[in-house]
């Protein structure tokens, strides 16, 4: 790979163009580690927030940013700047594994929050009997394999042909300035590149079709949910529910009234009642309980009328939150992936729509810090907090550097 023989194979254009490449990469490379690094961190060291099994799944995905953005991402940004590959063909095979591993483990991470979010919506109940300390293991266990899993072949198949002096299928891409799929365009390997983009549509088109249906539903639910909280926090709500309930204690108390009256007339004695009348006195009983209870909780001084306590408020607005965050981390996710798998079902003699789809795919590892700072209330807590622990420590630091360089007078 000689980069003077190389460089006469590119267009001017071209070569302009891997400047956005660049610069997106070297952002991302400041704010995903740092951002990625600062929410490790900060769940880390709160004991509270690394109990949610939410947090922990967000961990997860911020460490496999982490080494997309500071291990991946400098050997990207060195490949445009120099437009070669240095370091061997064997190397630039392992660099487009591990690559594409990252980005697909990214994607069933955010299935892996997807779902976490759809069963605390939907199964609130069963939820934290659902997601226990060993079954959140067994996910994050489940997102790290599962997509070098996948793509393990390539890695394989690649390094044998290398060895064996053969076409590999991954390695470097002398128009794209990338370790990624090459010569797959060629007949004797259009099985590989059937498998390759069965993979990207695994990966990315699938993920979005299941995010898009289990949002659907959770907004749904949460609307839902939306409506009987306003209601019950409505007046009218509660004067209409009691109203109800005085008509049926009013109605059932008649009823066994006359029944009382047609026993005593017909001399058939109370204990022989038959099931009918039975489960007429149990609804009475029933709804006198229910008149009594829902009094009992409009005099309590602990409980507004028909309200929910403050923790119940808390919970409903936080699990809303969680699910609008959720939303807004997938969407994102989706939209920086997207144009990558337009161009992957698409023909370009010209690279530069490839390029601009893989720069743009970049910023996933970087964006989700971003995010929460806006979003996550919590972690922009926590933030402020390791920010202004390392800036004290730093300043320390330079104030024993200065005490110790200044001579006593």
């Amino acid at each position: 790979m000689n980069g003077s023989e190389n460089a006469t194979d590119f267009s001017h254009a071209t070569q302009q163009f891997r400047y956005l490449g660049i610069t997106i990469g070297m952002i991302d490379i400041v704010l995903g580690t740092s951002g990625n690094l600062l929410t490790i961190l900060a769940v880390g060291r709160n004991r509270d927030m690394r109990r949610n099994s939410f947090n922990m799944l967000i961990v997860n995905l911020a460490i496999i940013d982490l080494l997309t953005a500071s291990v991946m991402m400098p050997f990207n940004v060195m490949g445009y700047i120099l437009m070669d590959w240095p370091l061997g063909t064997t190397t630039c095979i392992l660099q487009a594994f591990f690559y594409f591993s990252c980005g697909y483990t990214s994607v069933v991470c955010l299935i892996a929050i997807t779902l976490n979010r759809l069963i605390g919506v939907v199964l609130p109940s069963r939820y934290t009997s659902i997601f226990t300390d060993q079954n959140v293991r067994i996910v994050i266990f489940i997102c790290w394999i599962l997509a070098p899993a996948f793509l393990l072949p390539y890695l394989i198949v690649s390094l044998l042909r290398h060895y064996n002096n053969q076409l590999p299928i991954t390695g470097w891409n002398q128009k794209q300035f990338l370790c990624t799929f090459v010569n797959l365009s060629q007949p004797h390997l259009a099985a590989w590149d059937g498998y390759m983009k069965a993979t990207r549509a695994m990966f990315q088109f699938v993920p979005t079709i299941i995010m898009v249906i289990s949002y659907t539903v959770m907004v749904y639910y949460v609307k839902k949910s939306n409506k009987r909280f306003e209601a019950s926090r409505n007046p009218g709500y509660n004067e209409y529910r009691l109203k109800m309930l005085t008509r049926d204690s009013r109605q059932s108390s008649e009823t066994n009234i006359s029944l009382q009256q047609s026993n005593h007339e017909s001399g058939q004695h109370q204990n022989e009642i038959n099931p009918t009348q039975t489960r007429r006195v149990t609804r009475s009983a029933s709804v006198l309980s229910r008149i009594s209870t829902f009094v009992w909780k409009a005099d309590s001084p602990r409980q507004p009328f028909r309200t929910r306590s403050p923790s119940q408020q808390e919970r409903h607005l936080q699990e809303k939150h969680l699910v609008y965050l959720s939303i807004i981390i997938c969407v994102t996710f989706n939209l920086l992936f997207l144009p990558s798998l337009i161009v992957s079902f698409l023909k370009y003699s010209d690279p530069r729509p490839y390029m601009a789809a893989s720069n743009v795919t970049w910023f996933n590892s970087c964006v989700n810090p971003v995010i929460y700072v806006i979003m996550h209330k919590g972690m922009r807590h926590e933030y402020k907090k390791l920010i202004k622990k390392i800036c004290s420590a730093i300043r320390n630091c330079c104030v024993k550097k200065t005490t110790v360089l200044t001579p006593a007078i």
